[in-house]
């Protein structure tokens, strides 16, 4: 399981934790997608970065990773 990550913010090192929780509970249901976590909350998912990005007003505190 490979894991290509671009952080917006890295305010603190807790929620990274929170979301490496989430994205091995997760990875098999949403491999192959793109994405965006706050903490261990799934804000948005998309089959490409762009189309995440436009779901997204900011990626303040967000980590965006394509799964896979």
């Amino acid at each position: 399981m490979t894991y290509v990550a671009e952080v917006a913010q890295r305010d603190h090192p807790r929620p990274m934790v929170k979301a490496g929780a989430w994205l091995k509970e997760h990875s098999e249901e949403y491999a192959g997608r793109w994405v965006a976590l706050r903490d261990d909350e799934l804000v948005a998912v998309a089959d490409s970065f762009a189309e995440l990005r436009s779901q997204l007003p900011s990626l303040s505190g967000v980590l965006v990773t394509l799964v896979t």
